[in-house]
């Protein structure tokens, strides 16, 4: 509905081949189903490069 509306949207995911079933344009994949965004096994500064480098990614996305 908002790519319709002509609001650009990145979807970020662990389960790719749905977004892509659905139809969505811009995908960045996530790091695992439990925690899309983080990795609870990384030390808190790892743990924010982590999720910078998704939004990069996202930024990016959004961009092309």
């Amino acid at each position: 509905e908002l790519e319709r509306a002509g609001i650009p949207v990145t979807q970020v995911t662990a389960m790719v081949p749905v977004a892509e079933a659905v139809g969505a344009n811009r995908i960045v994949r996530a790091c695992g189903i439990v925690y899309p965004v983080g990795d609870a096994a990384l030390s808190p500064e790892e743990e924010m490069e982590l999720r910078r480098k998704l939004v990069r990614e996202a930024l990016e996305a959004l961009a092309s």
